[in-house]
């Protein structure tokens, strides 16, 4: 199959692993990058709990991958990050639609708004209230009041512009998707 059979069937392997529990975190040890844009289109679609590491990779890299991906983060090594120049950041807003990606680059932008608190609620989005309250030990009712917050912060209160068919709760953790790809290219 070669190179890119390859990439195919890990990739494969990480949609039939998350398809199965999206909770359940992969780390892919690779040596092959061709596949990022793939990669980068999964996360684009709600993927977390994935992280990618050239082989060879510091055992510490490797630690550091897996607690981001027990913790439902995403993580991308800092050479890979560092290779691509930002292309990262590129692919993964080029895997979105033109509307989605400039509403998400927005609301990256004011991520920072956010309370300590607010952003742990954030960071959580995907989940139920009742599943946030669980992790974080708040009442249901707490997380609503902060996701309440956090749609007022990052100027979501109301449907996202033209888009009215489009979740608010995606967008905000893309937009923390996005902003770690910052990070890590700046790490």
């Amino acid at each position: 199959e070669g190179e890119a059979g390859r990439g195919v069937w890990g990739l494969n392997l990480i949609i039939e692993i998350k398809e199965r529990n999206r909770r359940c975190g992969v780390v892919l040890w690779s040596a092959y990058v061709h596949f990022l844009p793939k990669l980068m289109q999964l996360i684009a679609q709600g993927y977390r709990g994935v992280a990618y590491l050239p082989k060879g990779s510091r055992i510490q890299d490797l630690k550091t991958a897996i607690q981001r991906v027990l913790e439902g983060d995403v993580f991308l090594h800092r050479d890979v990050v560092g290779a691509t120049h930002g292309g990262l950041e590129q692919a993964f807003l080029a895997s979105l639609e033109p509307e989605i990606a400039q509403a998400v680059v927005e609301i990256a932008q004011r991520l920072d708004q956010l309370s300590p608190r607010q952003r742990q609620v954030a960071e959580r989005m995907t989940w139920t209230p009742a599943a946030i309250a669980e992790a974080l030990h708040l009442e249901v009712r707490t997380v609503r009041n902060y996701q309440d917050a956090i749609y007022e912060r990052l100027g979501l209160r109301d449907a996202y512009g033209e888009m009215q068919k489009v979740r608010r709760e995606p967008l905000i953790v893309l937009a923390l998707l996005l902003q770690r790809l910052k990070q890590q290219a700046n790490e």
